[in-house]
Parts: C-alpha cells; structure tokens; sequence
C-alpha cells in the first residue's frame, strides 16, 4: 500500500503532469528553479524514512489495538483512517476546512488512475463521519470513471493559484503496486506509505521539498498523523474538536514555523524575476543540478565558456598539472554511459569526476543521478570535483567541487590557471554558494559570492547574453552595481612573494636540528611572527591541510583538516623550546583534528586583524606526511581572516613561495609589503635566535627600533617664552583693530570692542570674587555673549566650564554638584531655573545682569594677567558620559599653551582665515576653533551645530562665509561630501573624533590645501596625534604625536 502526498490543491500553485521522458514538458516549475549554476536546485527533493510499526508503538500501548492480529489486518480501515488522519492534519495546520485529496486507485491503468476525495471538516464531524466521506470519494469515482491528474485537477478547479498556501493543500495518492518515483513531481510533500504484512512494518518514505519544508517539520508531521490515527482507531465516534485539542499544541507550533516562510509559489516568482532562462539554458545546466540530490554538503560550482574547437583531451591536461602534482583517480562516464576507472590514485586522498558528453541532451536525468547514487553505495565515495563539458549555447565546462575545502574564491583561481595553461580558455563564471535549506526569502548578499579573474568580462559576456535572450537583466545589475557581492567587508588581493633557495635550505637544517618536518618549522615561526606582532600573549591561528590519516583510507570523501592552534609564550621562553611545543601540539592535533573549516571558523568566531588570525600554512610537494597524513596543496583562503599567510613549493631545489591574501578594506599594500619584510627577516635569523629568550626577539632592524623607542616620541621643542595665552588675548595690534573677530547671525564684532568688552568684563569678574582656579560656570545660548565671557574669564585667572542649555536639567544638575564651580553665568531664563535647584554653594549671576554692570569698568590690569602660572586651570570639560556618568577634566594653561603652539605650527593659521564655528560646546574642539582663532586674530563664523546637516543651510553658509578652516568629524565631511557645493579657497581641513575612511579623506584632500586626521582624547587636551592626509595615508592613521607629547601603544598587560 502506497500514499503520495503532492502540494496542490483546487486552490494551490500551478503544476501540471509532467512527462519524465519529454524535457519540454516540463515547463512550468522547471522554468521556475532552472537557474544560473548552483543557485537553486532543479530537483530539490531529500529523503527521509520512518518505521511508522515504532512510531505507533511508541505512541499506543497495545499494537494490536491499530493493526488487528496477524489474520484480521484490516487494510482498507487502516487506509481511510490514514487517508482521514492527514485530511484532519492538513484542515488543522491551514485553518481550512475544504480538504481535496487525489486518490490513486487499485486498477491498473497507469494513465488513468487518479480521483479526488473531498473532505468537508467541521469541528462537529466524528471519526465515523469523516471514514464515510472517503467510501463515498472512491464509489463515486469506480461509477463515474478514473481521470488522469490534469482532468482531475481541472475538474476540481485546482488552478490557477488563487493565495492559499500550496505547501500543505494536498492531493493524497494511493496505488496497489509500486508507483513511479513520484519525487520527479516537483512537489513541496510525497508520502509513499508501504506495508509488510510478514514483518507488520509500516514503512513511510517521505520526499520533501527543501525549499518548502524542512526535515524537522516532516518528522513531526508524521509522528502527529500517527497520534491522530490511534485517536481515530481507539475512539471511531469521537469528534474533530477533540481530534484538535490533543494535537492542536503541535500543530500551532509547526504552523507558526511555516507560516513564517514565504510559500512556494512567492518563492517561485522571485526565482523567475531573478534568472528570467530561457529553454536552451535550463538544458544546459538540467543534468548537472540532478547530480547534487544525493550530495551531504554544499558545494561550490562555476563555469568556463569555452572555444568551439576546444579539445578535451588538452583541457583535462591542462586541469591535471593544475590541481594536483601527484596522481589521482580520474573516472569517466564514456558515450555509451559506462563508468571506466583510468587511473588509481595511491591514497584515495580525492578524485576527479569527468562525464564528457559533448550534448546534454544524450545525458538522462537518471544517468547522472543513478551513477552518483551508486559510486556513494559502493564505498567509492563520491568525487570531490566534478567536470561537465557540454554544447549549448557555448561550450560549457561546468565545475562542482566540495565546499568542504574550496571556496568560490579558490575555484576561481583554479579556473585562472588552468586559463594560464590552456590560454584558448575564456574565463565568464560566476561562483556561487547556496546553501542546503535555504528560502530564497533568506538569501543575503553576503551569501553571493562573484569572483573571477576577468570579472569585467564576465559581467559583459552575461549581460549581451541575457539581453538577448530574456526581457529584463536584474541579477546581472545587481552584480555590477554592488561591489560588496565580492568578499565580506572589501576586496581580497594576493601578494606573492619568492623565498630564495638559501634561506629555504637554511631552514631546513634548523627543521633538521630540532626534528621538526619543515611544514611544521614554518608553521610554528608564522605563529611566532604573529603573536609579535600582535603584541599579545597568545593568539590562535589555525592550520589547513587536505588529507586523512592512513588508517582512514577507505573512509568516503576527502577531509580538510583544519587544526586550531593556540601559539603563546612567555617573555623568558627560548624560541627553540616554543617551536618544538608548537609542532609536538600539532602531531597530536593531527591525530583528531580533522573539521570544516567553515564550521571551525563559525566556532573560534576569528576577529579581525591581530587579535586572532587565521593563518593557513600549507606546503605542496609530491608527497607530504606529517604523523600519516598526506597533504596536497589546496588553497582555502579569501573568506577566512582579513590575512591568511600560504607557503608553496613545487619541488626541492625550487624557490617556495609566500602568498598572502588580505582585505583590501583592512591593510594597505605598504603594510602587506612590511609584512613580507618582516616574515622574511625573522625567518633569515631563525637560526641565531634559537637560543634567545622571546623577549629579546625583534622583528625589526636596529634602525626601525631606534625610530620606535626613540625618535618617534622625540617631540621635545622649546615654546617662546612671550607665548603666554593670557597676553595673546589681551595685546592688539593697530592692523587688527577693525577686522571681524566674530561673525553670527548677522551680527559682527570686531577684535577691538571684543578686546575691551572683555577686558571690562574680566574686571567685574575679579570683583565679583574670581581668582585664579576659580571655576565659572557658563550656560548660555550660542552666541557672540558666550566667547565674550569664554575670553572674559581665562583673563580674570578663571577657569570655564561650559553646559549646553540644550542639556536634560538633571544632567547639568549633575554637573555642577559634581565640578562645584564658584560661579555660573545663565541667561536670565535660566538663571531662574537654576535657582530652584539644589546646586551646592554656586553663586547664580545673569548674563544680562553682568553685561549691565561691567560696560563702564575699564581699569583692567595687565599685571595681574602676568601673574597667571602655567600650573593654574585654564577650562574644565566633561565627557559625553557613553561609558557612565560624565567625567570632568581639568587641563591646565601649559596644556592648551602647548596645543595652540603646536597647532599652529601644522596649520598655519593667518589672520585673513574664517573659522567655521560648527562644534558644540560640549565638545573641546569648540574650545580650540574659539582660542585657535582669537590668539592667531582670525574671523570666527559661529553657526548652529544642530542644522548643519541640513543641505540648504549648509548651503547658506558656505556661500555666505566662504570659511577656509573647517574642524569636523568624519559625519559630517561626509555630510558636506554628499551635498555636492562647491567649496573655495578651503587652505586646511581637519577630521578627527571618529573613524575616518578613503572616501571621506579623497574628498578633504580635493578641497583643501591641507587636510589633517587627528586623534585625541579630552584628557590630552583635544589632540595628541595627527598626520597630514596624503594620497598614500591610510584610513587608520592617526600620524605621531604632536610637540612636546609622547605617545605609546600598549597592550592588555599595561
């Protein structure tokens, strides 16, 4: 007894009966999942069996209960139980209660053995009446006369779709002998139910979609059909909604899952709208999609267009002297379809399938699928490559290879010598991973990997092609307008660098002298070099090799060996005794380590950079062993780590070669090139610091560690002694009189009624209490008024401390108890806020109040400006508070002395520049565009910080002031970037408080004479690095410290 289970319905997805023989028949769903190489399988159907005798047993406390004895099975009941089990199933997992099932009778007539059974559920219904429903199905049907699939479907207005979901709205299926393989039926379910009377096993054979159900969900599914057929056989008069009570639980949660997904037919339609093939190209790739059914991993393909005078017989030389150096297995399906094994590897490390059929259409979909199944069941092991030469619409060489040791990235580069050794070869592949499982709902881009080694060509190639072949080109737009569909975060590039035969030999008689296999040395010391590099005390790389034990020969597959290591050292450990630790940990890791690299890279969660690299050392020769493992070169790079280190030989007496693959996005080509230098080096002195202490172990030559520990930090410069910050805000020359010192909202202030508005307002300050160190608190709205008091106070001897009035009054509440300034100036608005607030021993003064009062002082003293030291406070800042509360910093007059000085000396302030005053005055950039521009006498162009971002605004005031000195972070430069203005006579742009990147820095070099990247923390007195952005500076330099300031890099310890 068999039941097939197909995913449609009156109301289901469009499907039609489909010809095994006859590929043009199979134009519906075919065209749907027919797509580019590897994205979609064309017959994605998994297997899964079930003893359902267990299931039931599990589930019933007497057997005898479900099945009768041995003499009364009762075939038919079993059947309509079952037939009405699913029917309540599927009622209850699709909240529907018109349930169609197609049955396929007992007769023998092939093409005309289907009818329909409907089911009409209420919750009312008993078991009884439901069993009656299904006689009724198949009387009527034996009166009326058996159809074939489409006259039933038609008949019961199945198509076309109308919105219910095809996934579970089902025809059920059921035939007297053995029925074809129905899982050629492009269907989201098959249940193929058999029962053995002998040895009353139920066995159920499941064939489901993978990409509408999961195997999880089936499993349940059939343990749930169970339960309900025992409900229905122990209890015949019971009710549906009891049926659902017991069951519902399960089903809700299954439901849910599901429903979550997109359906089959939305999945469909995107596939059409994404790979719009024609016939002759479903053709093209029709056996190679069949040949992954039985495939247990993903697997990576792509193609090569080649000539139409291509010979095979080269191409497979060609590929031979490319892949491996040693033998290995080639198996060929010939033209009459007989598999011939024309050469034994020596250890079954990994194979080569070829099938050479120059026309696709002489290559059946069994073929391909019964040779595959059973190269798996006879221990042969499935091939790790497989090589498909067919005549289409070009000759194609398609290629599939385990996903357990090659990537995209790898295949590529295969492709790229096998062209470089067969040049009539034109490379126009795109490879693809989709992995098992997958929704097309859940691809992301990141899952979409392009490489190849003329990807310009291949865009181009593909894109006349589907011009001419289809209506609409999306996939290849998506493609060529999205440079992130390459690699993870940017661009992998390769170095290659050659190591001389004298240093390889000089190794070898150190690999020699400790014992160790030079695989293991090099191993070891590209551990080393890491780890000093990364200024840790241990990192974890790991090591990659193709291969297996000998002990594991007659294992199925090819493994890739991927051995985590954890390299560590203390700073008193000889190098000699870390080497011989390291390659003893890899004999034993050898031994058991044998993992995925994706999986054992999805598990140590490998950081970026230094932090924990992954380094894959792997040497190719003849014949490698280490502990009975035989290696083979195999490169698995390009999506591990933003550096991976490879090391290759063809021979002894051949020169070896390092290879390093990087993230454009991470490293610049200088730093690679010193990475190569410095691996070089440390290689070349291996032998003398054998017996050294890791400590005193360099990397570097002499002269770079004398620029490190020495010149580097040598800043040191005397400052004038006339430069005193007080007595710069207080002297003017006649020549600055009248020039505009500040400019805001159109209203300007020149330097000279600046200077004496300031000079009175410092002697109402000194006659209100403030004295040197004084805190005075300003809290004001941006305004000419707030640098006024800012000058004001550092010339009284006090220290400012500034609060935004835009602050949460709790957090300048906080602020105040926490600094406890003497005094705090506010608006007359919010001085009378402020009096209400429990703020500890503050005098509250008005700015209108002050302003009123200092006008008619003029007898400033410039002795007691002289008197103001170094050591007392000039302002207070407060940290953002993104870690905790806001933190108060205190910086001194010999701090910012040093800063303005030095500042000056890279910036080269002049009187004629406009300072774009754009910063918040939470911020100690503000404090340095304020003083910066005072002390060098320039125009300060205050605008509001909060409507910078606004294009019109921006807009007003680039035309309107015209600044040439503009202080930002990266945000913003991007922000001016995007707003496309056309900006004048810009002599210095700076960025600094974020993480800048090229973009941002191309643009600041195009627009200004000068641009600058700093870095500084508020402790440091706004910057304490810098470096002048050339065409060659790097996102992650933030240059060297500036004058009179050290600057170290530390790690963890420190």
């Amino acid at each position: 007894m068999k039941i097939n289970i197909i995913t449609e319905s009156r109301r289901g997805a469009t499907m039609k009966k489909y010809d095994q023989n006859c590929v043009d028949k199979k134009r519906y769903w075919y065209k749907y999942l027919s797509g580019a190489p590897c994205y979609i399988d064309l017959n994605p159907y998994r297997k899964r069996s079930i003893n359902l005798s267990t299931v039931y047993k599990e589930l019933s406390s007497s057997e005898e209960l479900i099945f009768g004895d041995n003499n009364n099975f009762d075939n038919e009941q079993i059947f309509l139980k079952l037939q009405c089990a699913i029917a309540v199933f599927l009622s209850i997992i699709t909240d529907s209660k018109d349930i169609v099932l197609g049955i396929i009778s007992k007769n023998d007539r092939p093409d005309k053995s289907f009818f329909a059974a409907r089911f009409n559920i209420e919750l009312e219904n008993s078991v009884s009446f439901l069993v009656a429903q299904a006689k009724e199905a198949e009387l009527n049907a034996q009166n009326t006369g058996l159809l074939d699939c489409d006259s039933v479907a038609s008949s019961l207005g199945v198509f076309p779709p109308s919105g219910v979901n095809p996934i579970f709205q089902v025809l059920c299926i059921k035939t007297k002998d053995p029925t074809p393989d129905f899982a050629d039926f492009p269907n989201g379910l098959d249940l193929i139910i058999d029962y053995e009377p002998h040895s009353k096993n139920i066995n159920l054979n499941l064939f489901y979609n993978s990409l509408v159900v999961d195997e999880k969900f089936v499993i349940s599914m059939a343990r749930i059909i169970s339960k309900i057929t025992i409900l229905m056989v122990r209890t015949p008069e019971t009710s549906v909604d009891k049926i659902c009570r017991e069951v519902l639980p399960q089903c809700s949660v299954m439901s849910t899952a599901q429903k979550s997904k997109k359906t089959l037919e939305q999945n469909l339609e995107e596939a059409l709208a994404w790979y719009p093939l024609n016939n002759s190209q479903r053709d093209i790739w029709l056996s190679e999609q069949a040949s992954r059914d039985v495939q247990k991993t993903n697997y990576v393909a792509a193609t090569l267009r080649l000539p139409n005078n291509v010979n095979h017989s080269n191409l497979m030389t060609a590929m031979q002297e490319v892949i491996w150096s040693s033998e290995f297995a080639f198996l060929k399906i010939s033209e009459d379809g007989v598999q011939s094994r024309h050469r034994e590897c020596r250890i079954n490390i990994s194979s080569i399938d070829v099938i050479t059929k120059l026309q696709w259409q002489q290559i059946t979909f069994e073929e391909i699928q019964k040779w595959h199944i059973s190269r798996t069941e006879d221990g042969d092991g499935r091939g790790d490559f497989t090589l498909f030469f067919g005549s289409g619409v070009a000759p194609i060489l398609a290629f599939r290879c385990s996903h357990l040791y090659l990537d995209g990235w790898s295949v590529v580069r295969l492709f790229d010598d096998v062209c470089k050794n067969y040049d009539k070869i034109q490379s126009h592949g795109f490879p693809l991973i989709l992995p098992k499982n997958t929704f097309l709902s859940e691809i992301r881009h990141d899952q979409l990997l392009r490489y190849s080694p003329k990807i310009e060509d291949g865009l181009v190639f593909w894109k006349k092609y589907f011009e001419k072949n289809a209506t609409d080109i999306p996939l290849i737009e998506k493609l060529a307008d999205y440079p992130q569909y390459i690699g993870q975060s940017g661009d992998i590039k390769s170095v290659h660098v050659k190591l001389n035969i004298q240093l390889i030999e000089r190794l070898r008689v150190v690999s020699a002298k400790l014992g160790v296999t030079l695989n293991a040395l090099l191993s070891s010391l590209t551990g080393m070099y890491l780890l000093k590099m990364s200024g840790q005390r241990e990192i974890t790389i790991a090591e990659a090799g193709l291969g297996r034990e000998r002990k594991q020969i007659n294992v199925k597959g090819c493994f890739s060996n991927v051995i985590p290591f954890i390299v560590e050292a203390s700073p008193e450990d000889k190098l000699r005794d870390l080497i011989q630790k390291h390659c003893s940990s890899n004999k034993l890791i050898h031994t058991h380590g044998i993992n995925c690299f994706g999986e054992f890279n999805k598990t140590l969660n490998l950081n970026n950079r230094y932090q924990e690299v992954c380094v894959n050392v792997l040497i190719s020769s003849k014949a490698i062993s280490i502990n009975g493992c035989e290696l083979f070169w195999s490169p698995v790079s390009g999506q591990r780590s933003d550096i991976t280190f490879f090391y290759s030989n063809v021979g002894r007496n051949q020169p070896f070669e390092l290879l390093v693959d990087y993230n454009e996005s991470v490293f610049c080509e200088k730093t690679i090139a010193l990475h190569c230098r410095y691996l070089t080096s440390f290689l070349q002195n291996v032998h003398e610091n054998l017996d050294k202490p890791f400590a005193e172990i360099y990397i570097i030559n002499n002269n770079q560690y004398d620029l490190i520990t020495n010149r580097f930090n040598n800043t040191g410069c005397d400052i004038p002694n006339d430069y005193n910050i007080v007595n710069l805000l207080t002297q003017l020359s006649e020549k600055n009189e009248n020039s505009i010192a500040i400019r805001h909202g159109g209203k300007d202030i020149q330097y000279k009624e600046l200077f004496e508005k300031s000079n009175s307002l410092s002697v109402y300050l000194r006659n209100c209490g403030v004295v040197t160190d004084s805190i005075v608190a300003i809290c004001t709205d941006r305004s000419i008024d707030l640098i006024l008091f800012v000058i004001s106070v550092l010339k009284a001897g006090g220290a400012f401390l500034l609060l935004d009035p835009d602050l949460p009054i709790q957090r300048i509440e906080y602020i105040v108890n926490d600094a406890r300034p003497n005094y705090l100036f506010a608006n007359h608005k919010l001085k009378e806020i402020f009096e209400n607030k429990k703020l500890k021993n503050v005098i509250k003064i008005s700015i209108e109040e002050a302003k009123r009062d200092y006008l008619n002082l003029d007898n400033f003293c410039v002795d007691f400006v002289n008197s103001i030291t170094p050591e007392n406070l000039a302002y207070v800042m407060y940290t953002s508070g993104s870690t905790g509360q806001p933190k108060g910093v205190m910086i001194t007059h010999a701090a910012l002395r040093n800063f303005l000085w030095a500042s000056q000396q890279d910036f080269d302030l002049k009187s004629v520049d406009r300072i774009l005053l754009s910063s918040s005055v939470l911020f100690d950039v503000f404090v340095e565009q304020v003083l910066l521009g005072i002390v060098y006498r320039c125009c300060l162009l205050m605008v509001n910080p909060k409507e910078i971002s606004d294009k019109n605004y921006i807009q007003r005031i680039i035309n309107e002031y015209k600044p040439s000195f503009i202080h930002a972070t990266p945000t913003l430069w991007q922000e001016l970037k995007n707003s496309k203005l056309p900006f004048q006579s810009i002599s210095c742009a700076i960025s600094g408080g974020e993480v800048i990147n090229r973009e941002v820095m191309q643009f600041m070099r195009s627009i200004s004479d000068k641009s600058f990247n700093t870095y500084g923390p508020t402790e440091s007195t706004i910057t304490v690095t810098g470096v002048e952005i050339s065409e060659e500076t790097q996102p992650a330099n933030i240059g060297g410290p500036i004058h009179n300031t050290q600057a170290y890099v530390v790690g963890a310890r420190l």
